[in-house]
């Protein structure tokens, strides 16, 4: 009988080792979820690809003030501005807090639409007005990305570049 009680009490304890393997804390990472994806890195990557001549760094108070965002939107935000009017061009990426991905991508399309209004009232900004035209709004998850070419990238496929590094 004592050998039939410790003979259970050996399965009954590998049974427990064995199901304690089993749960799941040596599983690989799914793949990264859309909230997840880094503002630097997305910033870095989509700045590499649409360069900004003489960029201006977005500070709070261009977020608030250029683009209407409400602080209590964001979570964090990388961004840059071209500082030349006849050149154009802007990179901004911005994590948004939960709830609030969708208002932050309707009031940075509203600032892209106000810009193509402002441009086009001045014709010798043609060029810039028309980059401002094939600007992007695009998120992912909490990540709102806007890029718009400047005149000295005015051959490049925004919407695919966005979709590109928001990969």
């Amino acid at each position: 009988m004592m050998k039939k009680n410790i003979l259970c009490l050996l399965l009954l304890i590998a049974g427990v080792v064995l199901l304690s393997g089993c749960s799941g804390g040596n599983q690989a990472p799914s793949s990264p979820a859309a909230s997840t994806l880094d503002v630097n890195t997305v910033f870095s990557k989509l700045s590499d690809l649409n360069k900004v001549e003489n960029p201006r760094v977005v500070d709070e108070f261009s977020l608030t003030n250029d683009f209407n965002l409400k602080a209590d939107q964001i979570a964090e935000y990388k961004g840059e501005l071209g500082n030349t009017m006849s050149v154009g061009g802007v990179n901004l990426v911005v994590k948004a807090k939960d709830g609030s991905a969708s208002e932050v991508k309707s009031t940075l399309e509203a600032y892209l639409a106000a810009q193509v209004e402002f441009y086009g009232k001045y014709a010798e900004f043609g060029d810039v007005q028309a980059l401002l035209k094939k600007g992007v709004v695009q998120t992912s998850g909490n990540v709102v990305v806007l890029a718009a070419a400047g005149t000295n990238m005015s051959s490049l496929d925004i919407a695919g570049t966005i979709k590109d590094v928001l990969k």
